[in-house]
């Protein structure tokens, strides 16, 4: 894993509760930067893992000193054989990409496992990568987001709620969490936008950082011009697919405690989204609707399910 890249990872290494581990990765250079990069980018290492193998080699850029056997022992052997292929160089190209995108976009960052920012509910879950790559205010994500779910074609009154809702989420002082997609997620971001002096939102992305949707790219520069984050666990220059929807998916009950479902039919994704959070242990509202209505029997299904009947943010425990 030859040269370096200016940009720093700093924190000690945590676990799901935050509490400082024995690792300290405070006085990270660029040879660490560069060890940090490489691991994001090891398919299949995931952040509990990760915890494991930095606590024994004490920083990123070691663990690729280690050998097969003993990273096998800590990360399982196909983790362990990708990271032995990275320190042979076999991801050289792709950690070169991701650390010209640090050097040259705007406010990019890796927010590693290693530090405060980085959300435990992902780790608790154990789906979470090791590294989440973000644009704009990290610092969001320990201010604990509300995510807003619903379809991505809303009739009028669904988009209404939507800009609504996002507005008074993001007034009352939380962040509104929310797909970088048009619809529900869009209509709710444009609301926590609406307002001054309000929570600024955070948007998740399901392709890279440098590869977000362009009939969206106004709503992305206008997250970040009000300080709001750009989230993704896609290295930045990483397209749409299936297996990147997923992803983005399985990080919004890792970074969000309360769900809030505007709009949906019974079969839409966010349904089932709300579902997987609350089965984490998530706090989960939606909005009820008529029920000769498609797209209230989503919500009307999740309040039949325990779901709290939300009428206004004070349903959410928020004022």
């Amino acid at each position: 894993m030859p040269g370096a890249a200016r940009g720093s990872v700093g924190g000690g290494l945590q676990a799901g509760n935050h509490k400082e581990r024995d690792v300290n990765l405070t006085d990270t250079d660029q040879e660490e930067l560069r060890g940090w990069t490489a691991l994001a980018l090891t398919d299949g290492l995931a952040a509990k893992d990760a915890i494991r193998l930095l606590s024994e080699t004490g920083s990123a850029a070691a663990a690729f000193s280690l050998s097969l056997t003993d990273l096998a022992r800590l990360v399982g052997m196909s983790a362990a054989e990708r990271i032995r292929a990275a320190a042979r160089g076999a991801m050289d190209e792709e950690t070169d990409a991701v650390l010209e995108w640090l050097r040259n976009a705007p406010d990019a960052r890796l927010v590693t496992v290693a530090e405060p920012e980085y959300p435990s509910g992902l780790v608790a879950a154990g789906t979470g990568p090791l590294a989440l790559f973000a644009r704009g205010s990290a610092k969001l994500l320990t201010e604990e987001p509300v995510a807003v779910l619903g379809t991505c074609d809303p009739d009028d009154e669904g988009a209404d709620n939507a800009r609504a809702f996002g507005a008074a989420i993001a007034l009352a002082g939380a962040p509104v969490l929310a797909t970088l997609e048009s619809g529900i997620p869009a209509a709710a971001l444009e609301g926590a936008l609406s307002e001054r002096k309000a929570a600024a939102p955070v948007a998740l992305l399901a392709t890279g950082a440098a590869r977000a949707p362009k009939d969206l790219a106004a709503l992305q520069r206008r997250v970040l011009e009000a300080g709001g984050l750009l989230l993704t666990a896609e290295a930045p220059l990483t397209g749409l697919s299936d297996e990147t929807r997923a992803r983005r998916d399985r990080l919004i009950p890792g970074v969000a405690r309360k769900f809030l479902l505007i709009e949906a039919d019974l079969r839409d994704p966010s349904v089932g989204l709300a579902r997987a959070a609350a089965e984490l242990g998530a706090s989960v509202g939606a909005l009820p609707g008529n029920i000769h209505e498609k797209l209230a029997k989503g919500g009307n299904q999740l309040i039949r399910e325990g779901a709290m009947l939300v009428e206004s943010v004070a349903d959410l425990g928020l004022d």
